[in-house]
């Protein structure tokens, strides 16, 4: 693990704890790079706002309103017209929480919603929309797609440009990862049964809106940061959003 402690806009403390990589003892650092997973969904949070600001979209569209291939979804807990952007956003739409087919043992995942939407008929809510918090996946995959149609630019493209370059996040991307990123990668390991040895992880599957992001501690620094700007103008170039 990489840690790190920021107080405003500066990096207080940090430390590095165990191996980045086992057989040649690496030390983590700042600047080792870790799959962020579920922590991508703020910064998916943030294009979605961004183009709310500009005008783009309204938190209370439906989200079929942009992804009409839902309109075939199946609606037995309520119409997939009433799972709206803010919803989505806050983990209340009541989708199934993992895209059709899913099965994390394997792993197996489908990270594109082009594709999820073409299995339209075996998605649906779980849960009344809006009755109670449910984590979802599939939701998030959505709102990545959303940014994608309203922007006109790829999803992991519009993240770059309009987030991460701006706030000079310089060592986060999504896969492939480049050149001079991959040997900064932390090597990922699981238990074996029964054992104290570990083994190499296996590789995940393409995901990009709901946990596809590497980063740094050097970089989420740079990211704990924007949250605390309230007073910056609007769109600045180290500020995505406007403080209010």
């Amino acid at each position: 693990a990489a840690v790190g402690v920021v107080h405003g806009d500066e990096l207080v403390w940090s430390a590095g704890i165990g191996f980045a990589d086992v057989p040649g003892r690496r030390a983590p650092d700042t600047l080792t790079l870790y799959r962020i997973a579920s922590i991508t969904k703020t910064f998916t949070a943030a294009a979605i706002m961004q183009l709310r600001d500009a005008g783009r979209l309204d938190l209370d569209d439906p989200i079929a309103a942009h992804l009409p291939e839902l309109r075939g979804a199946a609606d037995s807990l309520g119409p997939i017209e009433s799972v709206t952007i803010r919803r989505a956003l806050s983990h209340e739409s009541g989708l199934m929480s993992e895209p059709p087919g899913t099965d994390w043992a394997v792993p197996r995942y489908e990270g594109l919603a082009e594709r999820s939407l073409a299995r339209v008929n075996e998605i649906g809510t779980r849960v009344s929309p809006n009755s109670q918090w449910k984590y979802s996946n599939l939701a998030y995959q959505f709102l990545g797609e959303i940014v994608a149609r309203v922007s006109g630019t790829p999803y992991a493209e519009y993240v770059s440009s309009e987030i991460l370059e701006l706030l000079g996040m310089t060592s986060t991307a999504f896969e492939p990862l480049p050149d001079t990123l991959v040997g900064r990668r932390a090597t990922g390991y699981g238990p074996r049964w029964f054992s104290d040895e570990l083994r190499a992880a296996p590789g995940m599957p393409g995901v990009w809106a709901e946990g596809g992001l590497w980063s740094c501690v050097e970089d989420l620094t740079r990211w704990l940061s924007f949250q605390f700007q309230v007073d910056a103008d609007p769109r600045g170039s180290a500020q995505v959003l406007a403080g209010s």
